[in-house]
């Protein structure tokens, strides 16, 4: 054993650097002598072999170890390093929708230890996958600005279309796989192996990165111009402070904040690149344009509603002024919004030789810099902190590049270009990932890391499994014999006779058109009336049918209506509207959780096509699945099969779907994390973001019955709070449903990895303590299993037929591989429910946490096949059981409800009620703690106030 490293110090300063580092060096810290301690020493031993190798902290430390080794090469300036994927800055764009946006190819790489086949050698083993990334590129704010207006008035798009490249896609989840070869499969799974310290090794996990430092966006969080602010001051005091001391106090806070970046140097520096930074008086703008840009504004004609929504696309979002020199041109500001006002008619108090006089920002500008503005009459965009408003002309703004596009801000257009057209089908999937291991990962040569730790790659080849293919359920509707699935699509076909097993009875409906246009209402409702008659779902003797013409716009209009509707008890409220996803359906589904009224939306192409009669009957039937569920019907019951292709399945199919599913209720939880915090909520010290959203669905006394609610916790925690009061209110509705309570509890948790390992037992033993503490002596058994989607590892088939469409190249539904290798001796395997249509299809890992019961490996594999069919919508599986689609769903649903409580301004008074309840503590981090507790109950209560009992309504 080698001994310990003594401790060692060193401190380097301004001698220990190249001159080109040291530039990029005191840009970051901008401060004069600075000097740096390092220091060395040991923490422990690290055993890559031995009996003591594979024990829980050396294997967690191995891995941690590993991570960070292979991860070195790609630690450049060359990358953007992200949680969820790297992305090089040479090259690599798949598309661009639009003149100011891409989509990046990049990837993700985990490495893990496992058991070796001897069960006492380590082995190591790494998973890399394919990621796409939406960014803005390197643009300036003119051009940005142009192209945002031309896509409000429906003239944008026109962008670079897909070239392939680095993407995987399909289904949820993701990680080592296998294909198939007649009965029983060959699999093949992508991975490299190789060894460490002349071990074999390699990798694959779905755990979060354990490396972090991963940088969000580019360049420093500074806010522009120091001393030449255009200021809107609250206290008119603020406005006889000079501008040197406005300066020395903002520089002195800056110095404070960089001691508390950790992370921010690293990016900061990639400014310093001249592959990421065009020049800041490139002219990238077509200026006719832009002058006609100009008369619109002063016309009015850009109207208020579209420079909120270019406000939103903008908030957070990075940029640097083009006109400063020197020291200050290094420091970018964070955008807050874009006003409604010119550099002409804002003014501001400017100090000369203590006096004080008005002045335009155009005038500012030739005054100070001796720079005519070139289009005076544009809007002006807006910086913000505390009490300050920083006013800046668009045309010196640039764009900082490498800044990703949140989900919540991608375009109809952007999220088209992140689907389809980038996928990459099997054969060019496994070259992609070569390329990544060669190119990128320098895993085959040239890496001085691997080098000095002895790590080699032993393959790159995918490694080959054995697979099988599960049979699929039988599908159950009223009154015909059960539907046997047959063939790769397990998509089960429908006609006349396949009427719902259990049609919705209905009171009334409301029909809100917010199409002005759409004068077809009347017809639809007809061919509503003839889809209930042919799918049986009743109507109440004093049914009617009510239909109002709304303003998408007013949203206490629409509250008013949907309020009264629950009064009159109307079943359902369908929301007509002219697009397919516009911003009026989050507010209807707010309304439908804090009032409990279901509700439907439509576009106005669905009705037309409803309306026509003939030819439609595949919209009509998607429409009319929703609608059954979210009136408290159900399409159809899923059944244990008893034959498959010819062969027999099961001996006794209703004897094992006594064992499996009579007294059994299936839980599913989600979690819906916010993303990082923003540098606008840094600089605005929000230390919160959106809280996490938890969404829950259960089964009642069918599996393929459902109910379901979201709640709040804590931003990004991955451990389920209050999952005891919650785990009650499920079994409560089962108990309602079936008229007793579970024996058997099935728990599908989402989850990342071996990491919430121990957070998942700590949550089963806080359910187990609320059943008893619900009823005396009631312990059902629990069989909880951590659910990975986004695990990295693909299936591929044994022989790719290249040229063949998604669903020939790919695995089918239904192929499972479970012998793959563990750590930690659980029950493990890996399945594939959806059928694949495009790209590489992404299977789920499935690891079983807690085991109370006596079920089998085969059979919960079965199981959650199974229930993959419960999707009561979609007459083909997608990728998980129900339950945990549902879930995901319900945390979406949560996470957009709580973005549309914010937006119509109800979160400010909340937060100030719930801080004037807690003046009196004095401890301020006691009553930080109070405050976010008591505010994240309150909004949960306030927005899921009547979530609705033991129905589908998330349909």
């Amino acid at each position: 054993m080698p001994n310990e490293i003594a401790e060692q110090k060193i401190v380097l300063s301004e001698s220990a650097f190249s001159m080109e580092d040291w530039e990029i060096v005191s840009r970051i810290f901008r401060r004069k002598d600075t000097t740096f301690e390092v220091t060395v020493k040991s923490t422990g031993q690290l055993y890559t072999r031995g009996p003591k190798a594979l024990s829980v902290e050396n294997r967690s430390e191995l891995t941690r170890c590993l991570e960070c080794v292979t991860n070195q090469i790609v630690h450049t300036n060359d990358y953007l390093l992200y949680n969820t994927g790297t992305y090089s800055l040479k090259g690599g764009a798949l598309s661009e929708p639009d003149g100011v946006t891409e989509i990046k190819s990049g990837f993700s790489k985990v490495t893990k230890v496992i058991m070796g086949d001897d069960n006492t050698k380590p082995q190591a083993v790494m998973t890399v996958d394919t990621a796409q990334s939406a960014f803005f590129k390197s643009t300036s704010m003119l051009k940005f600005f142009h192209a945002k207006i031309e896509e409000a008035n429906g003239r944008g798009g026109g962008g670079r279309g897909g070239r392939g490249g680095y993407r995987g896609h399909g289904g949820y989840g993701g990680d080592r796989g296998g294909g198939y070869d007649g009965r029983l499969q060959t699999s093949r799974v992508y991975r490299g192996h190789g060894g460490y310290g002349g071990d074999r090794g390699g990798g694959y996990d779905g755990r979060r990165d354990s490396y972090g430092g991963h940088r969000e966006s580019y360049g420093g969080n500074r806010d522009g111009h120091r001393g030449d602010r255009y200021r809107y001051r609250d206290d008119r005091r603020d406005d006889r402070r000079d501008d040197r001391r406005d300066d020395r106090r903002n520089d002195r806070r800056d110095d404070r904040r960089d001691d508390r970046r950790d992370d921010r140097g690293e990016s900061r520096r990639d400014r310093q690149n001249d592959d990421r930074t065009r020049s800041r008086h490139e002219i990238d703008y077509d200026t006719e344009a832009i002058k006609k840009l100009e008369r619109e504004f002063e016309e009015g004609r850009i109207t208020k509603t579209m420079l909120e929504n270019i406000s939103r696309a903008l908030k957070g979002l990075e940029c640097y002024p083009t006109h400063l020199k020197d020291v200050k041109a290094n420091r970018g500001f964070t955008v807050h919004s874009i006003v409604d006002q010119s550099a002409i008619n804002v003014k501001f108090d400017r100090e000369v030789n203590g006096a004080f006089n008005q002045i335009t920002v155009r005038d500012y500008y030739l005054d100070k810099y001796g720079l005519k503005l070139k289009f005076p009459n544009l809007p002006l965009i807006v910086s913000k902190r505390m009490k300050e408003m920083n006013f800046y002309p668009m045309e010196y703004l640039f764009i900082v590049p490498g800044q990703r596009i949140k989900q919540q801000k991608m375009t109809p257009d952007i999220q088209q270009h992140m689907t389809g057209q980038n996928s990459s089908l099997p054969a060019q999937h496994i070259r992609q990932n070569e390329k990544i291991l060669r190119d990128h990962l320098k895993m085959e040569g040239g890496n001085c890391y691997l080098d000095a730790f002895k790590i080699k790659l032993e393959s790159k080849e995918p490694i080959k499994m054995s697979a099988q293919l599960l049979a699929p359920p039988y599908i159950k509707f009223k009154p015909s014999q059960p539907i046997r699935l047959e063939g790769k699509g397990v998509r089960f076909p429908t006609n006349d006779r396949t009427t719902f097993v259990k049609p919705a009875e209905l009171q009334s409906l409301l029909i809100i058109s917010f199409d002005r246009n759409f004068r077809g209402v009347d017809m639809f409702e007809e061919c509503l009336n003839r889809q209930f008659q042919s799918q049986g779902i009743r109507k109440d003797r004093d049914y009617k049918c009510i239909k109002h013409q709304q303003d998408a716009n007013d949203a206490d209009g629409i509250y008013r209506l949907m309020k009264n509707a629950k009064k009159d008890k109307v079943t359902l409220v369908i929301a007509i509207c002219a697009e397919k996803k516009p911003e009026v359906h989050d507010t209807l589904k707010y309304f439908e959780e804090k009032l409990g009224q279901v509700t439907l939306q439509l576009s106005t192409e669905t009705c037309e096509k409803m309306s026509r009669g003939g030819g439609n009957r595949q919209t009509v039937d998607n429409v009319l699945r929703k609608l059954n569920n979210k009136c408290g019907g159900t399409n159809f019951f899923v059944e244990v099969p008893e034959q498959y292709q010819g062969k027999s399945v099961c001996r006794n199919a209703a004897e094992m779907s006594r064992k499996l599913f009579q007294d059994t209720q299936f839980i599913g939880f989600e979690l819906s994390h916010t993303g990082a915090r923003t540098k606008y909520e840094q600089q605005n010290s929000i230390v919160e973001g959106d809280p996490t959203s938890v969404g829950v669905c259960y089964t009642l006394k069918q599996s393929a019955e459902l109910g379901g609610f979201s709640y709040y916790q804590h931003t990004r925690l991955h451990r389920l709070s209050h999952v005891g009061e919650k785990f009650v209110k499920c079994i409560i509705e089962y108990k309602n449903a079936a008229g007793k309570l579970p024996k058997t509890i099935v728990i599908y948790r989402i989850g990342s990895g071996e990491g919430d390992y121990e957070k998942i037992r700590q949550e089963v033993d806080d359910m187990k303590k609320a059943a008893q503490k619900y009823e005396e002596g009631y312990i059902p058994k629990f069989l909880v299993v951590l659910s990975q989607r986004n695990s990295h590892v693909r299936i591929f088939p044994n022989q790719i037929r290249e040229g063949g469409k998604a669903i020939e190249q790919n695995v089918q539904s239904g192929t499972c591989v479970d012998s793959i290798g563990s750590a930690h001796g659980l029950m493990e395997f890996i399945l594939c429910c959806q059928t694949p249509m495009i790209g590489t299809v992404r299977p789920t890992r499935y690891t079983v946490i807690v085991n109370d019961t006596d079920w089998t490996k085969n059979e919960l594999m079965n199981v959650t096949y199974f229930l993959s069919f419960g999707h009561q919508v979609s007459y083909s599986p997608p990728a998980v059981p129900n339950v945990l689609y549902g879930a995901a769903n319900l945390a979406k649903r949560g996470h957009n409800n709580f973005k549309t409580f914010t937006r119509l301004g109800k979160t400010k008074d909340i937060m100030k009620k719930v801080m004037d309840s807690h003046r009196d503590i004095i401890n301020p981090a006691e009553m930080a703690e109070l405050v976010t507790d008591d505010y994240i109950e309150t909004i949960s209560e306030k927005i899921n106030k009547l979530t609705i009992k033991s129905r589908n309504f998330w349909a």
